[in-house]
């Protein structure tokens, strides 16, 4: 059995997803079922290996496997959410959500923004969007080489983060407006060269297309921010001009709605004091940290 809050969790997430596989195999409504369940069981035997590895005695190479082991189980988690979205079956929710950008707007977010389009925004904008990639992985290498504490906690709060908007794609099932709203003239936001090869090249790794409501770029980039304005302002401030150009992306390319924006916002002030109590009540902090705190009080 797990004992660390991070490992529970991925344990959780991968049975539930199994569970779903189940199902979908029973009711014949998931397509390569053999494939999905590799997949799947391939996880769920990398998350137990990583619990044996963790209760363990182990040096310095198995703590950071144990520890950053989410930086390559995210992808593949969200890799595989398509098929078991399709099984579910909740029915595609665009035009609520572009019903409820027009009450909130006046207008499509596309349409407001498409006189600003330029090119070297275009490009400016598609390599901010891709700056969500590294977010995390920045801030948690720096919240783990002050505390390891504070690092896993952050990284336990970020996976919960990822999960949430995952969740999310189940229940409000949804492709965005690229999709729904501007298939025919989408090219005009990355015909350039850098957009074009951010663009197509996002595509055509993810296989996972109702990943809308809520945006997940937004949910993961606002936990990352407000971490890292937690235990370092300097941290905070450099990262925050990509933060917002990738905030501002999000419309700009036609990723999300101006909903999923909000939505992002709203759950990363909820999940980060969730997922910071829920750690907190598993765990203990260790004898460094509390040295550290006054740092942290300080701005550093």
């Amino acid at each position: 059995m797990p004992r660390r809050p991070i490992d529970v969790l991925n344990l959780l997430v991968v049975l539930i997803l199994l569970a779903i596989t189940g199902y979908g195999m029973i009711s014949g409504r998931l397509a390569a079922p053999s494939f999905v369940l590799v997949r799947l069981t391939g996880l769920l035997a990398a998350v137990l290996l990583t619990i044996w590895l963790a209760r363990r005695p182990h040096g310095r190479w198995i703590e950071l496997l144990v520890t950053f082991y989410p930086i390559a189980l995210i992808p593949v988690v969200f890799d595989s959410l398509q098929p078991l979205i399709e099984v579910l079956g909740f029915p595609n929710q665009d035009a609520a959500l572009i019903a409820i950008d027009r009450k909130m707007l006046g207008d499509d977010a596309a349409v407001i923004l498409r006189p600003f389009i330029r090119p070297w925004l275009s490009d400016l904008l598609h390599i901010a969007y891709c700056s969500y990639f590294v977010f995390p992985i920045i801030v948690g290498v720096s919240a783990w080489l002050r505390s390891r504490w504070l690092g896993q906690r952050f990284i336990f709060t970020i996976v919960l983060a990822f999960y949430v908007s995952y969740a999310g794609y189940f229940f409000v099932p949804a492709l965005g407006p690229r999709y729904a709203q501007w298939p025919l003239t989408n090219e005009e936001t990355h015909y350039t060269p850098i957009s074009h090869v951010i663009y197509y090249g996002l595509n055509s790794v993810e296989n996972t297309r109702n990943d809308v409501f809520p945006s997940g770029h937004i949910l993961v980039t606002a936990v990352c921010l407000m971490a890292a304005y937690g235990f370092s302002r300097r941290l905070f401030w450099v990262l925050l001009p990509a933060g917002a150009g990738l905030c501002f992306a999000t419309l700009y390319c036609r990723y999300h709605y101006f909903v999923d924006v909000l939505a992002g916002l709203l759950l990363a002030g909820i999940v980060l004091p969730v997922g910071y109590a829920i750690f907190s009540r598993a765990t203990t902090p260790s004898p460094s940290y509390s040295g550290e705190r006054a740092g942290v009080r300080g701005g550093t």
